[in-house]
């Protein structure tokens, strides 16, 4: 009897330390997928909808884009509640719950009828933008992992890059058969299908022992905040940012201006987004062999090379070029956000440093698209070039900088 029993507590331990290695890669495969359902639906259904959406509101595109700023905007403030409160409880509720809102709102985005109506469901859909997005899905990820962290981030981004792949033509195709509303409709019902079940049968909160490496660092959250290696990398993300999205709006326009063709401008900005995929996997395999420092400075440095490039030479072959690199720039950077705030501060208060390093990036990422209209419209594309490369290299060296005074090594 005694050794019967000494048995079945082996095979029991066996047995909780086999799900212990599954669980984690379990909940990565369930946020890969949830979080590229919610790219689809919630950014990238909105662009292709746009000009339907226009066109039988009557509104203008000033109008309509403005809600989506709102969203963004709403996004970064809620998100510095959403981070603290993912360190302290389970993702479950709160991101099943988001993504049971999320679905609603969207049906309730279908029927808008109203300038007023339409603020109002996408400042909600903002909340729920802050509880299915990167950010969470990132925290719920840096959680379960150390040693195998930046694979386990790089598999995240890798499979949530196929988003717009992905839902940019199912949009279109539903929306030529059904119009944008119904369409919204179809779209809120995969979004329930899918993330709600995910996130309710498979998140939790990490073991206890998954929180355990060798150091956490940086100090108390308020030391953290105000330090100089803080506001570095905030302030690198923020200008990064503002150029990303500035060139995703602008460019096809600014293509167009320098004589090229709409059909080439197009393919240019399919092939910035899908570059994504290879510099996401580039950086996921090669970063820990390039210095901590010169991380952000080499991705950073990528995209403002591609963008001195662009305002330098506009032909065929230069946009092609500066496509592929600052493409791969951006995928770069999304990573590089999820994986350094652990590398620096630790996994502890992840979710709380995280949200405020993209509270900045969200804001710059919702003003870019009238500030380079902006400056655009003063001095030209070319001047709007110039700006956005100098703007991206000073994040370049604010990265290198946040990186080298952090007074802490990079975890392994």
């Amino acid at each position: 009897m005694r050794l019967g029993a000494v048995s079945q507590t082996l095979m029991a331990g066996r047995g909780a330390r086999s799900r212990d290695l599954r669980d984690p890669w379990l909940v990565v495969g369930a946020v890969s997928v949830t979080v590229t359902v919610s790219y689809g639906v919630l950014q990238y259904a909105f662009g292709v909808l746009l000009p339907s959406m226009q066109q039988d509101l009557g509104w203008s595109r000033t109008e309509v884009t403005g809600a989506f700023s709102v969203a963004l905007l709403v996004s970064a403030a809620a998100g510095l509640f959403v981070g603290p409160l993912l360190d302290r409880r389970s993702p479950r509720l709160l991101m099943t719950t988001g993504a049971a809102a999320a679905a609603l709102l969207v049906v309730g985005w279908s029927r808008v009828q109203t300038v007023a109506g339409l603020y109002l469901v996408f400042a909600a859909l903002g909340v729920t933008m802050a509880t299915l997005l990167y950010e969470p899905v990132f925290t719920v990820v840096t959680r379960w992992f150390f040693a195998r962290r930046r694979a386990a981030l790089t598999t995240v981004t890798l499979v949530g890059a196929t988003a717009s792949l992905i839902f940019s033509p199912l949009t279109e195709r539903l929306e030529a058969s059904l119009g944008w509303r119904d369409t919204l409709v179809v779209l809120a019902a995969i979004l329930a299908v899918v993330a709600v079940p995910l996130h309710a049968l498979v998140l939790r909160s990490a073991p206890n022992g998954a929180l355990t490496e060798p150091r956490e660092q940086g100090g108390t959250s308020r030391r953290l905040l105000s330090s100089a290696p803080f506001w570095f990398l905030t302030a690198a993300f923020a200008l990064a940012s503002f150029s990303t999205y500035a060139i995703l709006v602008h460019l096809v326009s600014l293509l167009i201006g320098s004589g090229r063709a709409p059909a080439f401008a197009a393919f240019a900005v399919g092939l910035l987004g899908l570059s994504q995929l290879p510099g996401r996997l580039v950086l996921g395999l090669l970063g820990r062999r390039v210095g901590p420092a010169a991380l952000p400075a080499a991705v950073f440095g990528l995209g403002a090379a591609a963008l001195v490039l662009l305002a330098a030479e506009r032909s065929d072959w230069a946009a092609i070029i500066f496509a592929v690199g600052f493409g791969a720039s951006n995928g770069m950077a999304t990573l590089l956000r999820a994986t350094l705030v652990a590398d620096l501060w630790g996994r502890e208060r992840y979710g709380s440093v995280l949200a405020a390093v993209s509270a900045p990036y969200k804001v710059a990422r919702a003003a870019a698209p009238v500030g380079a209209a902006l400056l655009a419209a003063l001095g030209g594309y070319t001047m709007l070039l110039w700006i956005l490369a100098a703007g991206t290299a000073t994040a370049a060296v604010a990265g290198r900088l946040a990186v080298a005074r952090a007074r802490v090594p990079i975890t392994p």
